[in-house]
């Protein structure tokens, strides 16, 4: 969540490491472990109170005391010089006590380089103590963590990195609009990003599926939030709203009106659980759409079953599409008619597959996704994605196979059961693991589907009907964390009646 204060946060996890090899004392940095929490936008909140129950507390306590100022400051600001993405300290005060003044005052003023805010939370009579402080600003004393927090979410229109999007928004396009107005060399003087729709008309599936991701990696690798602006068009605006687009990651969102998320709320598949959400892409023909979800790896069963249920309705709804790309003829005789449920039974394999790989083997969130557009052209569109380390370093972990990069990483996706021998056997995993993807795409060329792996900076294309290699990389792409996978199985006729 990015609404209070997170102890574990990519930013800040490596903290402990370099503040080892900058030469601080165990004491100290044992303090700092605990003591240190990240806030969005870019904040390093130092929560300088101790939990009386906490085991450690009397040994916390003096370590506090014994910190030294100019240690702590110049090691923490050498850190912030290798972290240009940390704009802020917060000082939270709350719960102190007893405290040395001067001590703490020479700490207030060592930590925070010159172009950082720095904030102190607090009350009573330490808040009245700081008030006298000339040094300390009585603007930048809040009395309650809600206040610093909200202080921190009111970004300014001059900390928001604009991104003008194009007129039609799809996986391309999206990638070349990020990578010209928002490389992660300019991230870094902005506390948020804004995507711009004054242009746009439209967004394919595969550019609605990966707003999220986008907007998580970002968050995760330069500590920064996220608003919309100049949504002007009500048919973009809706649907965003149908295909969840920015549920998942509503609380990265400043500047948003709550009217949008009731929107989003009102369309949660578990709040109307029996029927699919249909809609028109065109004036004859009806669109079906699983809104984005989330899932950690204690959730799978909940979400398998509630995607099994939304394809189920799918294909009820759709029967005639699911007739013809499974071949099956109108007046088909009853042993033809028995490959729609086969060709429904494969496709969730697949699904299943993919969501257990996004799940065990990412270490990060999973995404899912779906839609059937009847239209010419478009089809069934499933995303499964994650956020966790990414393929090449998925592959590396699994294999005794050196990896050079995204690029080979999503190339070899699809041909992995070749590297079976070189399989490590890690603990808590099957010795006969690494099949998942080859059984993928078995099913894959068996329903006549094309898969597009992103992962990092590389996407390859791969149709399975033509072999295991890619048809088509793409290097040198928008960094996004993790393993993102779209899979389109077309409309096999080129008129709707």
């Amino acid at each position: 969540m990015a609404e209070g204060i997170a102890q574990k946060h990519e930013l800040i996890s490596k903290l402990p490491i370099f503040l080892k090899r900058q030469g601080l004392s165990e004491q100290t940095i044992e303090y700092l472990k605990r003591s240190v929490f990240f806030a969005y936008p870019g904040t390093l909140w130092l929560k300088m109170s101790v939990d009386p129950d906490e085991a450690h507390a009397p040994n916390s306590i003096n370590y506090r005391h014994s910190l030294n100022p100019d240690e702590t400051g110049e090691a923490l600001n050498a850190w912030f010089l290798k972290n240009p993405a940390m704009h802020n300290v917060v000082f939270d005060l709350r719960g102190i006590t007893i405290f040395d003044l001067t001590s703490m005052v020479a700490l207030f003023e060592r930590v925070g380089l010159e172009t950082m805010n720095k904030f102190w939370v607090c009350h009573g009579e330490i808040e009245g103590i700081l008030r006298d402080q000339s040094a300390i600003s009585k603007e930048r004393l809040f009395s309650s963590e809600r206040d610093m927090i909200c202080r921190l979410r009111n970004i300014p229109a001059d900390r928001l990195c604009r991104v003008v999007l194009p007129k039609l928004v799809d996986l391309m396009s999206l990638d070349a609009a990020l990578q010209a107005q928002a490389p992660p060399s300019r991230l870094k003087d902005f506390d948020a990003i804004a995507f711009d729709f004054t242009d746009v008309v439209s967004l394919t599936f595969q550019a609605h599926s990966m707003i999220t991701p986008i907007i998580h990696s970002i968050a995760h690798k330069h500590g920064i939030l996220t608003t919309i602006v100049n949504l002007g068009r009500s048919k973009v605006e809706s649907d965003l709203v149908n295909h969840g687009s920015f549920r998942v990651m509503r609380s990265n969102f400043i500047h948003v009106p709550q009217e949008y998320f009731r929107q989003v709320d009102a369309l949660d598949p578990e709040t109307v659980p029996d029927s699919a959400l249909h809609l028109k892409a065109s004036p004859n023909v009806g669109l079906s759409i699983f809104s984005m979800r989330a899932f950690e790896s204690d959730e799978l069963n909940p979400i398998k079953e509630l995607c099994a249920r939304r394809l189920e309705l799918i294909l009820y709804e759709h029967k005639w599409w699911f007739r013809e790309v499974a071949g099956v003829s109108h007046g088909a005789t009853p042993t033809q008619m028995t490959r729609v449920p086969r060709y429904y039974m494969d496709l969730l394999r697949v699904v299943d597959e993919l969501i257990d790989n996004a799940a065990h083997h990412s270490g990060g969130l999973g995404y899912l996704m779906i839609e059937l557009n009847p239209e010419p052209k478009k089809g069934l569109s499933i995303y499964i994605g994650d956020t966790g380390i990414g393929l090449a370093r998925g592959i590396q972990r699994s294999y005794k196979e050196r990896v050079e990069g995204d690029l080979e990483a999503v190339g070899i996706a699809l041909r992995l059961v070749d590297y079976l021998p070189k399989r490590r056997q890690l603990r808590g995993t099957s010795a006969f693991g690494g099949r998942g993807l080859e059984h993928v795409r078995i099913l894959l060329k068996r329903l006549s589907a094309t898969a597009w792996i992103r992962s990092g900076t590389a996407m390859a294309e791969f149709a399975p009907r033509k072999g295991q290699e890619p048809i088509k990389v793409y290097p040198n792409l928008y960094d996004v964390q993790g393993t993102h996978i779209h899979i389109n199985i077309p409309t096999q006729w080129e008129a709707i009646s």
